[in-house]
């Protein structure tokens, strides 16, 4: 078992995990590992003396093992980052014979849990209109919404780039003030669009978007994102079908375009 902390220090850096023979505890967060393959098991430590680890590689393989970070009956209470660094003409991560996953990648061929904290309450919808330079809006219920949280405002109209995201910076009963002004109207009126088949809800979703688990592609000047995949391969004497339970989980800067090469 590899206990991924922050107390002790011993030497980590040779990549690769195989079985449960190695409990190993980190000084710092890791550098920017080239590739780490696990094939026993990473488990973040949620007995660590500071409020977040971090993780940074190039390339993350799950291959026969299994990462964990938290568990359903006890979701992992600190910060916990997976950051993938990496651009376009980096090495790729082959996985099968003749299949490359791409690089700046999380593959997993195994298991993986991800339990971070969770409120009741992430999503809401306006209780008024909001519009342009409003610095404040008001929800049906903002429970669970603190100080701090990144929220996301829907958009009211056919344009995409009308969803807006703030910052909260105070919390008043149901309004959240916000860090800056809105740029366009949300709709907030409390009425549904009625007809046969049912009703339709009109009003603006705000939705709180961080996550005490991220998983976020460290982006540089070609905006070359992160890629999470999950696949099922057949590896030397094995069928391996990867697996994955993410629950609280923030994954930011993903997406890879304009490649060559053939992804699963």
């Amino acid at each position: 078992v590899f206990f991924f902390n922050d107390t002790a220090t011993t030497e980590i850096y040779t990549e690769q995990i195989v079985g449960s023979v190695r409990c190993v505890q980190e000084t710092v967060d890791t550098p920017v590992l080239k590739r780490l393959e696990i094939n026993g098991l990473l488990q973040f430590d949620d007995k660590i003396q500071g409020d977040k680890l971090t993780l940074n590689a190039k390339q993350i393989w799950v291959r026969r093992g299994k990462l964990v970070i938290g568990s359903k009956e006890a979701p992992y209470p600190k910060q916990a980052e997976i950051l993938l660094h990496g651009e376009s003409r980096d090495d790729t991560l082959q996985i099968e014979i003749g299949m490359e996953a791409g690089n700046k990648i999380l593959a997993i061929t195994g298991s993986a849990e991800l339990y971070g904290q969770i409120t009741d309450n992430t999503w809401t919808r306006l209780a008024e209109v909001a519009n342009p330079k409003a610095s404040a809006i008001k929800v049906v219920n903002a429970q669970g919404f603190q100080q701090g949280d990144e929220i996301m405002i829907g958009s009211s109209t056919f344009q995409q780039n009308n969803v807006e995201t703030r910052k909260i910076v105070s919390v008043s009963g149901n309004t959240l003030n916000l860090d800056k002004p809105l740029d366009y109207v949300h709709y907030g009126a409390a009425e549904a669009q009625k007809n046969d088949h049912g009703e339709l809800e009109i009003r603006a979703e705000v939705g709180k978007l961080n996550r005490n688990i991220v998983i976020r592609g460290v982006m540089s000047k070609e905006e070359h994102g992160c890629t999470v995949v999950v696949a099922q391969v057949r590896d030397q004497d094995m069928n391996l079908r990867g697996f994955i339970n993410f629950d609280g989980v923030e994954i930011r800067n993903c997406g890879q375009a304009n490649l060559s090469l053939i992804h699963i």
